[in-house]
């Protein structure tokens, strides 16, 4: 662990889910105003990562293992999803990823603003033509999908 991990580490109780690198650095910079732009720049990768990970929790739909039973309503055509699992007769869970572009589960997902890890409700607006932002109205989370032409 290196000197800037470890500062990190101290900043990350009270930090919040930030969204971009610029208001990482900006919220390191007002921490440490006299240190140099290296320095903020390696204490705000590893602060970034730091209270990200701590503002998520296990999906409640999987229980994290990214996984979830072939709901009895998708049962005929499941052959044909992009994440079926024949041996296991489990689909990547749309919850915490399996939704997404890359079809990625994860385990984890955003906390509510309770600190219960989130169960999504995604309401849906066109963006432009063939791409749809998806947003949770329980606790913000947000990607993306483009259907094409």
């Amino acid at each position: 662990m290196t000197e800037c991990d470890e500062v990190a580490a101290t900043m990350v109780e009270g930090a919040p889910d930030f969204k971009t690198m610029d208001e990482t650095r900006t919220y390191v910079r007002e921490r440490m105003p006299d240190s140099s732009p290296q320095v903020i720049d390696n204490v705000a990768w590893t602060l970034k990562a730091l209270a990200n990970k701590a503002h998520l929790g296990t999906c409640p739909a999987c229980n994290g293992s990214t996984r979830r039973p072939v709901p009895p309503e998708e049962e005929c055509y499941k052959n044909n999803l992009a994440t079926y699992d024949a041996a296991t007769n489990t689909l990547a869970c749309d919850n915490c990823g399996g939704a997404t572009m890359a079809l990625h589960a994860t385990g984890k997902v955003k906390r509510r603003p309770d600190g219960t890890p989130c169960l999504h409700k995604y309401e849906g607006a066109n963006i432009g033509r063939c791409l749809n932002r998806y947003t949770c109205v329980h606790c913000g989370d947000q990607h993306t999908i483009d259907s094409g032409d």
